[in-house]
C-alpha cells in the first residue's frame, strides 16, 4: 500500500503475480480481514500487524481470529 496501514492495490498485485510468476510474494501493508481473502490470492506470505491492532501497542485477538478464519474460508474455497 500508499503507506502503514494502506491496503495494496490488487491490480498492481495482480500484474506483480503474473510477472514472477510462482516467485514468492510477500504483501506487508494494510491487510485486514476485510480485504485478507482478496490479497491473498496474489500471495505467498502475509505480514499483518495494523490490520489487526487495537491500538499502535497491542493487537486485537478478535480482529486476528476473524482475518484467520476469512482467510482459511478463502483457501477452501480455491481448492
Amino acid at each position: 500500500g500508499k503507506s502503514t496501514g494502506k491496503a495494496a492495490n490488487p491490480q498492481k498485485l495482480e500484474k506483480l503475480r503474473e510477472t514472477l510468476n510462482q516467485s514468492p510474494l510477500a504483501v506487508a501493508s494494510g491487510v485486514t480481514p476485510e480485504n485478507v481473502a482478496e490479497t491473498a490470492q496474489y500471495c505467498t506470505h502475509l505480514l499483518v500487524a495494523t490490520g489487526i491492532s487495537s491500538s499502535f501497542y497491542e493487537f486485537c485477538p478478535e480482529t486476528l481470529q476473524k482475518l484467520i478464519k476469512t482467510l482459511r474460508t478463502a483457501k477452501r474455497n480455491q481448492q
